[in-house]
């Protein structure tokens, strides 16, 4: 179990990497604005690994936090990243095809489960 200190370190790492993957998201989203195809999908790709690690990490250290606390919370986020990673790779194709129209509907999807997380990590840490 893990201390109210332990919980606002977590919290404040989380929304740090969040940030980060947020000026990610736009530089993907400037980079397919400017059509440059090629360098969409290098783009994409540090994106992606930087998602994969943050959903590695929200599995290995938020869902057993939440596990016998929050349990639907915690059902529904392992969904949701499972969600993600398929999602992530058809945001893949997409770019690999030069589709970046669907390269923003998988982005906007992300900074919705960015946003339920973090209403996840507040409740946790208010107790509720």
């Amino acid at each position: 179990m893990m201390n109210e200190q332990s919980e606002e370190t977590l919290r404040r790492v989380f929304l740090a990497d969040y940030e980060r993957i947020e000026s990610m998201m736009s530089r993907v989203l400037e980079t397919a604005a400017r059509q440059a195809s090629d360098e969409v999908l290098a783009v994409w790709l540090e994106l992606e690994a930087a998602i994969v690690a943050r959903l590695d990490a929200e599995e290995r250290v938020i869902l057993p936090l939440l596990l016998g606390r929050l349990e639907r919370d915690s059902r529904a986020l392992v969904h949701e990243n499972k969600h993600i990673r398929r999602r992530l790779a058809e945001a893949r194709r997409a770019c690999e095809s030069a589709n970046l129209s669907k390269v923003g509907a998988v982005l906007e999807e992300l900074r919705a489960h960015a946003l339920h997380e973090h209403a996840v990590i507040e409740k946790l840490r208010s107790g509720r």
